[in-house]
């Protein structure tokens, strides 16, 4: 998304390694209702992400790089694309998972419809975020913040983007810092 707005809270998606548009389907597994995030509150929505980060055994330095991540994708939580999804990853066609169909933008700016992932609960949520950004990021919890958004921003092997806005970096930067 080209929105320079970082309060938004729909304002960002997540460009996956297939970064094409996903075509309508019949699947069983999607989903048009759009899912009510039950967070309202910043602080208990950082407080059951960190506690999920850490049953997943991940370092502080790692859960402040991906609260700051998912809150600027979430608007602290209070939106996401797919249930729990609150860094609003995309569904390639590996995915088995369920999956909702949301708007996103290309590169160019122009709006589409993708498939988002869906998830049961933060748990499973986090689990995924964690393997998905390991396999096409590089994710690592050591990274310090600027190797954390650096990967996100392409310095990966597969030279993938996160996101498709050129002031991504400086909007997480910002969330980051504000923590």
């Amino acid at each position: 998304n080209t929105s320079n707005n970082s309060s938004s809270t729909s304002s960002w998606r997540v460009s996956n390694y297939e970064d094409k548009p996903q075509e309508s389907s019949s699947s069983i597994n999607t989903s048009t209702v759009r899912w009510t995030s039950p967070y309202s509150d910043k602080n208990k929505w950082i407080a059951d992400m960190t506690t999920a980060y850490k049953k997943a055994g991940l370092n502080d330095n790692a859960i402040k790089n991906l609260i700051a991540k998912n809150a600027l994708e979430s608007g602290w939580g209070k939106s996401a694309q797919g249930d729990f999804n609150f860094g609003n990853i995309t569904a390639g066609r590996s995915w088995k998972g369920k999956t909702v169909q949301g708007g996103d933008h290309n590169a160019a700016g122009k709006s589409i419809t993708q498939k988002f992932r869906a998830y049961d609960s933060l748990d499973s949520y986090v689990a995924d975020e964690i393997q998905f950004l390991k396999n096409l990021y590089d994710f690592n919890q050591d990274d310090d913040f600027d190797t954390f958004i650096g990967k996100l921003q392409g310095n990966n092997k597969g030279k993938r983007r996160y996101a498709e806005d050129v002031q991504y970096a400086s909007k997480v930067r910002g969330v980051y810092n504000s923590i």
